[in-house]
């Protein structure tokens, strides 16, 4: 039902998913809710992409395995340069663990694909408000 995805967000998010269809879900379902979306296909332009403006995102949603550089060499990267940014990590595979690994803080969270809407935006309102 639309009530379970009626959450107002506002502000950035950025998508880093090698597979357009993904990228296209997740900007539909952000946009819905108010939230701006930028999307990058590799780590490579995410990084691109974020170097101009980092304090603008409120947050990043990371695919843990793309060609090129990984998700977890990305974030490094983006936390480089924005250490207090929040990370949704998405994966098709078990990769919870691989992502706790990479990085334990309360400032990274796991989103399992295939995923509803709803499971998207509790994951990215959840990692918004620090939860």
């Amino acid at each position: 039902t639309t009530a379970d995805v009626s959450w107002e967000g506002s502000g950035t998010v950025m998508i880093v998913d090698d597979e357009e269809i993904v990228r296209r879900a997740a900007r539909r379902i952000l946009s819905t809710g108010g939230i701006e979306v930028v999307e990058a296909s590799s780590g490579k332009e995410a990084l691109e992409i974020f170097r101009e403006e980092p304090g603008v995102y409120k947050l990043a949603l990371v695919d843990l395995v793309m060609p090129g550089m990984s998700g977890v060499e990305l974030v490094k990267a983006l936390r480089a340069l924005r250490p207090d940014l929040p990370v949704v990590f998405s994966s098709g595979y078990d990769a919870r663990a691989l992502a706790e690994s990479a990085s334990s803080d309360a400032k990274t969270s796991f989103l399992q694909k295939p995923y509803s809407a709803r499971d998207m935006l509790n994951s990215v309102r959840n990692a918004l408000s620090g939860n």
